[in-house]
């Protein structure tokens, strides 16, 4: 039986748990444990309703800094 081959792959960094998102632009987001992201990494941010801020549910952005091992800024351009 041949394997399949994903014509398209795409790049999926380690997902990590969220305990904290501050309420701004740019904001600052805390994991449960490192996370080991960098700068330029492009994330989006899953938030089941009954967690709240569900304004940032599905949203992608860049990280702009990295100023723990369990936190990092995103850049959000716009949130509806």
């Amino acid at each position: 039986m041949p394997g399949y081959a994903d014509p398209n792959p795409m790049f999926q960094q380690a997902m990590r748990l969220v305990t904290d998102v501050t309420n701004a632009i740019s904001a600052t987001v805390t994991t449960s444990f490192d996370h080991d992201y960098s700068v330029g990494l492009i994330v989006r941010i899953a938030v089941p309703s009954e967690f709240g801020m569900v304004q940032l549910h599905n949203k992608v952005g860049t990280i702009t800094s990295v100023p723990t091992s369990a936190s990092f800024v995103i850049d959000i351009k716009y949130v509806n």
